[in-house]
């Protein structure tokens, strides 16, 4: 798989997620409307739901491009040019 390939999918994803969390305002503000009104709110498990499903792809994606934009530095570079810390990050 290219890299543009990875860092395609991780702009949808980027894409997704901040639509889920408009989504999640706009419910919000339903809601708070609802809650003015008296009336119970409405549940809206299946948005949690999806931002739950979405989450290891994030990583995968995530992981994988940020793999493929250090692997030759990592392979390659020198060893003690290595930030053992941003290592354990990924």
């Amino acid at each position: 798989m290219s890299a543009d390939e990875m860092r395609n999918n991780v702009e949808i994803l980027k894409k997704l997620n901040d639509n889920l969390e408009k989504a999640r305002d706009d419910l919000e503000a339903i809601n708070k409307e609802e809650n003015l009104l008296e009336w119970d709110a409405t549940q809206f498990p299946q948005l949690q739901q999806m931002f739950v499903q979405k989450e290891p792809y994030d990583k995968l994606w995530t992981t994988a491009l940020a793999f493929h934009n250090k692997s030759d530095e990592w392979l390659n570079g020198q060893y003690f040019a290595l930030v053992s810390t941003l290592l354990l990050v990924l």
